[in-house]
């Protein structure tokens, strides 16, 4: 066994219900794809507070190490300028670079969906390659597309045909959707007419 998946094995994953209880970790420094670690807490922190986002997290001890959060809609996007906002969550997953590999990224969003926090809600990930840590891949995007895939495609995200302007930017972007089981088929056609629906977005 790597020394990477003996990391893993010694991690807690667990869905994190209660902002109180968030605030006894902190996260590690290697937790910055987004913003520096600190700041990127204090923005999930603030997040979690409103009790509208889902948050799971790998951690050892206190120390958070990788996450996966899943936020409501931005209202200044395609997927919050709708009726059905309430009903989606934008899901997205980070995991410091030392604990990557032995499926930190996979077992975290795992907790999530087998506590069954996503089933009221359509979850998508906006995957944009301008994220991605392509030294993990030695500069392939494809492969680190490859690598995202099969974090989220075991708990039912599907790749998904859009034209939102962001996504298409780049032909390695990618949708994935995950359908929750308290989703009504009505909800569901909505969402994918919104997916093709460019009189939506703001620019």
């Amino acid at each position: 066994m790597s020394e990477r998946s003996v990391k893993a094995e010694a991690l807690t994953f667990e869905l994190v219900k209660d902002a109180e209880i968030f605030r006894s970790y902190h996260f590690d420094e290697g937790l910055h794809a987004f913003r520096p670690a600190p700041r990127q807490y204090a923005a999930v922190l603030e997040l979690l507070v409103d009790g509208q986002t889902l948050l799971s997290v790998a951690r050892k001890a206190d120390l958070v190490v990788g996450y996966v959060i899943a936020t409501p809609a931005d209202p200044r996007e395609r997927w919050g300028n709708t009726p059905i906002a309430p009903l989606l969550r934008d899901t997205s997953v980070e995991v410091s670079k030392s604990y990557r590999h032995g499926g930190t990224a996979r077992r975290t969003l795992g907790a999530m969906v087998e506590a069954g926090a996503l089933e009221p809600y359509i979850a998508f990930a906006t995957c944009f390659s301008w994220h991605w840590d392509l030294s993990e891949t030695n500069g392939d995007p494809w492969r680190y597309r490859e690598m995202l895939y099969n974090v989220f495609a075991p708990y039912d995200f599907v790749l998904t045909p859009t034209n939102e302007p962001n996504l298409t930017e780049s032909p390695v972007n990618m949708l994935l959707v995950r359908y929750g089981s308290g989703v009504d088929a009505e909800v569901r056609e909505t969402f994918q007419a919104l997916c093709r629906d460019t009189s939506r977005d703001p620019y």
